[in-house]
């Protein structure tokens, strides 16, 4: 009936404010006038989240985390990137006259505590290695997408995550050296080549994975910023 009020909708308001409210008391310094916004970004871009931090699908009707979500379309975005990579490596090396790297496939073996075995012998390993990782991490660029590390700066971001993962593993495994003691025409290669993959694995989260509103901001005349 007209003029009635909506007890439910004004229970979520009430939820809603004391929500707002919670979060500006619970982070010390920060503008109450900022964290209601924020708040009110948040709810538009993830929807009405439970205590359990997931939202309703229309397909299913079932919780399903954002963060998740994201990960599973960055997938995607990693098999780009890597595909984009390989092929820097190859134009590359057309130039350079660089040999096949085996380390990943080394990496892998002792990861697996497989027996040691030639270059020759774990061309399959290599490349399951070197596609394997490279769609994998791509998860870690889709969260970072969902959760406002977008644009240049959270694909620079991500290039480090991936360098480090590399580094990690491998020097973990006694396989290769830190980088840092490499030939500097190797140390330029290897950051262009990771580069490549972390802007192009980017791109593609970006654009798969929808970020909160005015996360990077619209671009507008320099005159006007």
């Amino acid at each position: 009936m007209r003029g009635e009020s909506n007890p439910t909708s004004t229970e979520d308001e009430v939820n809603k404010a004391a929500r707002r409210q919670s979060f500006t008391e619970q982070i010390p310094g920060l503008d109450p006038h900022w964290a209601p916004q924020a708040l009110r970004d948040a709810e538009a871009y993830f929807g009405e989240q439970g205590a359990s931090g997931t939202v309703e699908t229309e397909e299913t009707g079932h919780g399903r985390s954002p963060v998740i979500h994201a990960a599973a379309r960055g997938l995607l975005a990693g098999l780009v990137g890597v595909a984009a990579m390989t092929t820097a490596e190859k134009v590359e090396q057309r130039f350079t006259h660089r040999p096949n790297s085996f380390v990943p496939a080394h990496t892998l073996e002792r990861l697996l505590r497989l027996p040691h075995k030639p270059d020759e012998e774990r061309r399959w390993l290599n490349w399951a290695m070197h596609w394997g990782q490279g769609i994998l991490l791509g998860a870690v660029r889709g969260a970072m997408a969902a959760r406002r590390l977008r644009g240049p700066v959270g694909s620079f971001l991500f290039m480090n995550v991936r360098l480090l993962n590399d580094q990690t593993l491998e020097n973990a495994m006694h396989i290769g050296a830190p980088p840092w003691t490499w030939p500097v025409d190797e140390q330029t290669i290897d950051l262009l080549h990771k580069a490549v993959y972390a802007f192009a694995t980017g791109m593609v989260a970006d654009r798969l994975i929808a970020g909160p509103p005015n996360i990077p901001a619209p671009r507008k005349p320099w005159a006007a910023r």
